[in-house]
């Protein structure tokens, strides 16, 4: 062969190989020629990844750790479960010069995708990927409405939205991600009253049935159809107890309540089992007493925070993996609600006591140490 001639591997057996490559070596591998960075970039290549990729999923959910200094410092946790059951929990490590030194907060995600806001300053918030490792800073606000963000798809458009709602203000602003981020008022608000006659009992923004929900007062659920810009408040379940100790959650594309007794040691489970006439169903009732495996210090669910999540959604199995995670002061417990088995899976010490924030997300394929900044 003369030297005029060189070899060259087809880009399909390119694309075969870069396909088997871990996600950190991928983002390296990106800028080895601009065939990689190419194979690599296209969204077709990295859904394929994704898919190929993602053996296991994690549950993220957020803690809010006092120091006992005057600052307060906000940690991303992970549970990761496996097919035999096990479970275990990770703190994520998400290097802040990423974004340009600030304090950011975890407040949503959707998908891959993470919603962070800043903390040290009014209405800032960036879009993360994980999988590119690429950081956006999203077009601020004209002022502060003290909103509550989440991140959603829309289930006609299937394009990704950030939702701000303020219940002080009662305005609600949205922002559709795959438009022009650079335009004069990217931001639109939805001119919808919300909430008619109820008063809000929790800022837990929810998402399920093409949906916002969020819990409101006299254990109402109002829900926000983003799409339709319609608000319609349903009766929640018909349960007598503590409605500030309510927790409104999803799993299995359901919406669940999260009822503990404040004189008894029960906890109750609502499902709503179908939507439009707003039919609720008691789903699971735990009482501590027969739990052999409860710890002397949880004496009663008054004081606990109580999400139910499905492993279902991280597994791929049957609805038979639905779990509840409970936060009781500095401990952490996963409940199986079919075993009916309780587990201690994280703790802290009285000098880091550990409060769990309503918020648990499931999310695909995200490398628990991640630095940005490449």
């Amino acid at each position: 062969m003369t030297n005029n001639h060189k070899r060259f591997l087809p880009k399909e057996i390119i694309r075969n190989v870069l396909m088997r490559v871990p996600i950190e070596a991928l983002i390296t591998f990106k800028f080895v020629c601009m065939l990689w960075f190419k194979l690599i970039s296209d969204s077709g290549f990295q859904k394929a990844h994704r898919l190929r990729n993602s053996q296991s999923k994690i549950m993220i959910f957020k803690a809010q750790v006092p120091r006992k200094s005057e600052s307060t410092r906000y940690d991303q946790f992970s549970i990761s479960c496996n097919g035999e059951g096990g479970r275990r929990v990770e703190e994520m490590q998400l290097r802040r010069d990423a974004f340009m030194d600030d304090n950011v907060e975890l407040v949503a995600c959707c998908d891959d995708l993470l919603l962070f806001e800043r903390l040290n300053r009014i209405s800032q918030l960036y879009i993360g990927d994980p999988y590119t490792r690429r950081c956006t800073m999203l077009p601020p606000l004209n002022s502060n409405y003290f909103c509550h963000w989440t991140l959603i798809q829309d289930v006609y458009t299937k394009k990704y939205k950030v939702v701000g709602i303020s219940f002080i203000y009662d305005r609600c602003f949205m922002l559709t991600l795959e438009n022009n981020l650079k335009a004069k008022n990217p931001w639109r608000e939805m001119y919808t009253q919300l909430m008619p006659a109820v008063d809000v009992t929790s800022g837990t923004l929810v998402f399920a049935y093409g949906k916002i929900h969020w819990l409101s007062e006299g254990l109402h659920i109002s829900s926000l159809d983003v799409a339709r810009e319609e608000l319609r408040v349903m009766p929640g379940p018909s349960c007598v107890r503590n409605q500030c100790l309510c927790s409104l959650s999803e799993a299995n594309s359901s919406l669940y309540v999260t009822a503990p007794s404040t004189f008894t040691d029960q906890l109750e489970i609502w499902c709503l089992k179908y939507k439009p006439s707003g039919m609720w169903v008691k789903e699971y009732n735990i009482n501590l007493v027969f739990l052999s495996t409860r710890p002397r210090s949880l004496i009663s669910f008054a004081h606990c925070l109580c999400t139910v999540f499905s492993t279902d959604s991280i597994l791929g199995g049957s609805s038979d993996g639905m779990q509840v995670l409970i936060d009781h002061q500095n401990q952490l417990f996963v409940y199986d609600l079919q075993n009916r088995k309780l587990t201690l899976i994280s703790s802290r010490g009285d000098e880091e006591r550990l409060y769990i924030l309503p918020f648990t997300r499931t999310i695909s394929n995200v490398p628990l140490s991640l630095n940005w900044s490449d």
